[in-house]
């Protein structure tokens, strides 16, 4: 063989210098080499982490929250109670009890960053304290403050806690889109009994619009806007005359 014939079987390539069958083997080692390096790829990527990216959204969707108002209901067991609700962060809310039983008839919360007011029209009875130096250590002081107040950060906290969660879908409730969460609470949580603890988070604000404890405690917005303006007026009581 001269010199040019040599150059053009070097230049020729080497799958048309196979047969065929071997041409398809080569091929198939080809495919199944790259199946195998995404493969391995793939696997080494590090797992998400749901508390990490729920965390996130948390707190994403929180910091765009300045206010909520709407009606929702609160169920315990055979009871329910209908309410309407405004709340401005971080300090201000007020709810008044619409229907209910008639021990919870009428009740007014009304809770700013100065004092806190409950009223009882079926007691006639207005319990006022002081909040300009509240923690959440005051908590089950009659109207220091609310559980609904603190609702956000207290599944911000189960979530930071690290408990087992687990999204359950994504749901339609009060006219929105919401994230259904489940989170795993264990025994002596400050806030929640131990069980499953379920919640609907508004996709765009993060806010729960609905929620389900272990004990069967439910709180569920029927309507909801955020954002609005709220007249400060709201956010203030003045009892009654003949009050005690």
């Amino acid at each position: 063989m001269d010199v040019v014939g040599m150059r053009r079987l070097a230049s020729f390539p080497l799958s048309a210098t196979l047969p065929c069958p071997l041409r398809l083997l080569h091929g198939a080692a080809f495919v199944l080499f790259t199946l195998l390096t995404l493969l391995t790829i793939g696997g080494c990527a590090p797992a998400r982490d749901p508390h990490a990216a729920l965390l996130r959204q948390l707190d994403d969707g929180l910091a765009r929250v300045e206010t909520v108002q709407g009606l929702l209901d609160i169920t315990q067991g055979p009871v329910t109670l209908n309410q309407e609700f405004w709340l401005q962060r971080p300090s201000f809310l007020r709810t008044e009890t619409e229907s209910g039983p008639g021990a919870f008839q009428g009740v007014i919360v009304a809770l700013n960053h100065r004092e806190g007011w409950v009223y009882s029209p079926a007691l006639n009875l207005v319990t006022v304290v002081d909040r300009s130096n509240y923690t959440p250590v005051l908590a089950g002081e009659a109207g220091a403050g609310s559980s609904l107040e603190r609702l956000p950060a207290d599944v911000r906290r189960a979530v930071e806690a690290g408990y087992p969660i687990h999204k359950a879908g994504n749901e339609t409730l009060a006219g929105r889109r919401t994230d259904h969460w489940e989170i795993s609470v264990p025994a002596g949580d400050a806030a929640f009994p131990a069980g499953p603890l379920h919640v609907w988070l508004d996709t765009k604000y993060a806010y729960p619009l609905a929620l389900r404890d272990a004990s069967g405690r439910e709180i569920r917005f029927r309507s909801v806007d955020f954002n609005a303006s709220i007249d400060p007026l709201v956010f203030e009581f003045v009892p009654p005359p003949g009050a005690l």
